[in-house]
């Protein structure tokens, strides 16, 4: 292909793709990671969590290529050419830096993070990696099987810190105290310590008689037209030794409950109409009004939990310091977060078409949850 190259190029399509390939530069990316990450800061809960797994995962592929050229070395294609240079073609980088492409494997990080969108907007930013891509092939800085290396490479690492990080479309709020939770919950994750495991969680879930409550369409909360909010008191037991909120996740996910956050829950009455969530208190106690503004307020404890089906308004009245919230939704639907009189009728056709959960979250399939919403239809 690098002797196809050099004998048909010209210097107009060589400086299109080395304009083109500069977009791809690690240095552009880490910049535009850093301000997407800042800019993110204070947008929705999807937005900031998706900041933080792109400037890690970007600053992750902008190492590892460096890593590997210490222990490679292959001289670039644009060095064992010629004609090439007087058909257009510049050098590129250092003479035994060809493998692997530090630029696709960028790309292929960002081909694999595509994967979070719906089917459709997939394939903008996947065509956009591969082009870029196959930009380094055309100006001779990399040979194929370099640019093929360094995608795969890049689609692994993303995939590889996706899992590590908990981020298929997790939802984080963000403020200090849930970023400190984070960082001990990935260490926790890449270590195994302190999280009983999935396996392991289920025997923790102690078996209590459900609280149902009922809740109309008040205009701006429309809440679930069939389905009540559940409340478990003190369905988790806490072992010393065991990170409490590893405890709830671990419980959560063990009953295809996933996409776990830790934090508090918001101030302001909010509410999601395209999937179903579940809260667990980990620590401390709050005052949360479900339902919407005529509501109803319940004092939450560590222990509780409590069930939503789409559409269930919810807002934090006040808390204490501490008080911690383990999040989590079933892997069918989408996150979406409802405020505005304007999402109202939306959601008034979206929420009865998000499917009922085949476990319940903390006793799992012989739980509850499934007969009370089947029953209540």
């Amino acid at each position: 292909m690098a002797q196809s190259i050099v004998r048909n190029t010209a210097p107009p399509p060589e400086q299109v793709a080395r304009a083109l390939t500069w977009s791809a530069d690690e240095k552009v990316l880490l910049v535009l990671a850093t301000v997407g990450w800042l800019a993110c800061r204070g947008c929705g809960l999807p937005l900031r969590r998706a900041g933080n797994h792109a400037l890690l995962v970007t600053a992750a592929a902008s190492m590892q290529p460096h890593g590997l050229k210490l222990v490679f070395d292959q001289a670039r294609p644009d060095r064992r050419t010629v004609i090439g240079h007087v058909h257009g073609v510049r050098l590129s980088g250092k003479r035994k830096d060809a493998f692997p492409s530090g630029y696709a494997l960028h790309m292929g990080a960002l081909a694999s993070g595509a994967s979070a969108l719906p089917a459709g907007p997939q394939r903008t930013p996947r065509g956009i990696a591969i082009a870029l891509s196959l930009t380094r092939i055309v100006i001779l800085a990399h040979w194929a099987s370099d640019v093929v290396a360094g995608f795969a490479l890049g689609a692994a690492l993303e995939r590889a810190i996706r899992l590590w990080t908990a981020t298929r479309t997790a939802f984080q709020r963000r403020t200090i105290m849930p970023t400190l939770e984070d960082l001990k919950g990935y260490l926790e994750r890449a270590t195994g310590l302190q999280r009983p495991g999935k396996g392991r969680a289920i025997d923790f879930a102690r078996a209590r008689k459900p609280h149902t409550v009922r809740f109309k369409d008040d205009g701006l909360i429309p809440n679930h037209p069939q389905w009540p909010l559940i409340l478990y008191r003190n369905a988790v037991s806490f072992e010393e030794g065991l990170d409490t909120a590893a405890v709830i996740e671990d419980l959560f996910e063990a009953n295809a409950w996933g996409n776990g956050w830790p934090d508090g829950i918001h101030n302001y009455v909010h509410y999601q109409s395209r999937i179903h969530e579940v809260l667990g208190i980990v620590r401390d106690k709050g005052r949360i009004r479900f339902g919407g503004n005529k509501g109803r307020i319940f004092t939450l404890n560590a222990g509780d939990v409590a069930v939503l089906p789409a559409g269930t308004g919810h807002q934090c009245l006040l808390a204490d310091n501490e008080f911690l919230v383990i999040g989590a939704y079933l892997p069918i639907g989408t996150y979406d977060e409802c405020t505005s009189v304007q999402e109202h009728q939306p959601a008034l056709k979206a929420i009865p078409k998000v499917p009922g959960p085949r476990k319940d979250p903390v006793c799992g399939a012989d739980g509850p949850l499934s007969k009370l919403w089947k029953k209540a239809k």
